[in-house]
């Protein structure tokens, strides 16, 4: 007999590609979902296939663990994680780092496993969001640290609370330190 879970009251998600954004479309029709937020990013996707293969349904609050690692933990939501795929990449091969990487895919409900996972397994975590760090993926692992008295340090990478100029993604990124460059200076700090 499956456990019950209760129907979030509101769903927040931002998909990693461009197979994520369709699953987290077509998860959101389904009724473990309640009202669902689904962030879609500003430019072009990365060329994930989604065409012509099934739908996979996504269970509310579940992260996806990209990269295995002890050193440090990157938790990233939306697709600015695939800036962060690149940074690990980098990291494992100039300076042999093992960083765990999840795709936290959900604000709310946030997948609490791999938030302990992550404080469990590292002493450092950075955060990486295409969003206000203030309120956004930060703060809620900042809170379940302190909820939780993890023994973690915390970064977080995203759009200061500031205004920010006009420009192409890679420009505003590069701009609040978000480009793959700034995420791989953040995760060898």
């Amino acid at each position: 007999m499956a456990a019950f879970r209760p129907v979030p009251n509101l769903t927040l998600c931002a998909p990693l590609d461009e197979a994520a954004l369709r699953d987290l479309m077509y998860s959101a029709t389904q009724s473990a979902y309640g009202a669902t937020i689904i962030r879609y990013p500003r430019g072009y996707g990365h060329g994930a296939a989604w065409r012509n293969r099934p739908y996979n349904f996504i269970e509310p609050g579940t992260a996806v663990k990209l990269h295995e690692g002890k050193d440090v933990a990157l938790l990233s939501i939306g697709a600015i994680g695939m800036n962060g795929v690149k940074a690990v990449e980098r990291a494992s091969r100039e300076k042999g780092l093992e960083v765990l990487h999840y795709d936290m895919r959900f604000l709310k409900p946030v997948d609490t496993a791999a938030l302990e996972d992550a404080c469990r397994c590292c002493r450092h975590i950075v955060t990486l969001e295409d969003g206000t760090v203030e309120g956004g993926l930060y703060s809620v692992v900042a809170e379940f640290i302190a909820a939780h008295g993890c023994d973690c340090t915390l970064t977080g990478l995203g759009i200061p609370d500031r205004f920010v100029e006009q420009g192409t993604p890679a420009e505003l990124y590069q701009e609040c330190g978000m480009d793959a460059n700034s995420v791989y200076q953040a995760l060898l700090k």
